[in-house]
Order: structure tokens, then sequence, then C-alpha cells
């Protein structure tokens, strides 16, 4: 069919070509967000280092997300892996940067941006005692995006499990929205 490429990469085009978006859902509580088709930049920004993992986002892969037909990105982050472990748990500035110019970047293209705190593996063992520390990191990355446009979001934790439960949660987020 396309010369030159493999079967898994002739399937892997014609599956991008069929795809036809679900119908928009409508939030049972909250704001309805127009996610769109939407691509999840995992494996980047959760690494200890951005690349650590092989892949480090380009300004070109976001105009590419864009010319593909997305609307919105997904940043999953490791703010936990990149900030202080005793008060005032700053976050450190590179990160913010890094996070600052990729958001920059997607707004000018006019795609969406969740970002998400990813891998915070302390939090799910210990709630209580990583609660403070939780508030403060949101604290930081609310301070540095209070500008951002109203098509950023913002993901409080990804994938609650052990010790963290839909008793304590609440807990958490609270004083994080707060």
């Amino acid at each position: 069919m396309l010369a030159g490429l493999t079967w898994a990469q002739v399937s892997q085009a014609q599956a991008v070509a069929d795809f036809r978006p679900a119908p928009a859902a409508k939030a049972r509580n909250g704001p309805s967000l127009p996610v769109g088709r939407c691509v999840n930049l995992g494996n980047t920004l959760e690494a200890p280092h951005e690349g650590d993992w092989g892949f480090r986002i380009r300004d070109k892969d976001l105009e590419r997300i864009k010319a593909g037909g997305f609307a919105t990105i997904r940043l999953p982050i490791q703010f936990s892996g990149h900030a202080l472990r005793t008060p005032p748990y700053t976050i450190e500035p590179a990160l913010l940067e890094r996070l600052h110019h990729l958001v920059g970047v997607a707004s000018k293209l006019q795609l969406n941006v969740i970002v998400d705190l990813h891998h915070y593996d302390s939090i799910m063992q210990a709630p209580e005692a990583e609660r403070a520390r939780f508030v403060a990191i949101w604290r930081q990355i609310a301070e540095a995006f209070t500008a951002a446009p109203d098509t950023v979001w913002f993901e409080l934790l990804n994938e609650p499990e052990d010790a963290l439960t839909n008793a304590n949660l609440p807990a958490l987020w609270e004083p994080a929205l707060a």
C-alpha cells in the first residue's frame, strides 16, 4: 500500500485516518472541557530528566500534533521528583521554565494543555505525611500559571492507589484547590 512502510506502520496510519472522536462528554460535576482529540506526551517530563527515557519534546512535535488534527496535549510531569523534600518544597525553576515554554508553544498553536501531576509515588504510600508537600507543589504551580489561558487545565493527581483512597483523597484535594 505505502512503499517503504512496515505493516505495523501502515496499520497505525490507517487507524489514525479512521479515527472518529466520540461525542463530547458532559461533566456530571464541574465544568465541561472541550478536550477533543488528545495526545498524551508521556515518558518525557515524568522521567528524572527529560530525555532520560528516550524522548524530549520539541517545538516541532507540538506543531506536528496540531497539524495532525489534535486539540489537546496531556503533559504528565513528575513534580515530586523535582521538588525539595523539606519545606518550602521548592520546585526546580528549570522544570517550571520548561513547562512555561511548552505551554506557551502549545497555546500559540491553539492546543489545549492538561498539566498532570504524575508518578508521585510517596503520596500513594503515605498521603497524610505528604499532604503539606503536595499542597506546596500545587501552590507553586498555581502561582506560576496564574496568567495562563483558560485552555490550560490541571490534573491534581494521577491514578490514586494504595493508601490513597476515596476516603482520604478530599483531605489532599481541598487544600490544594484552595
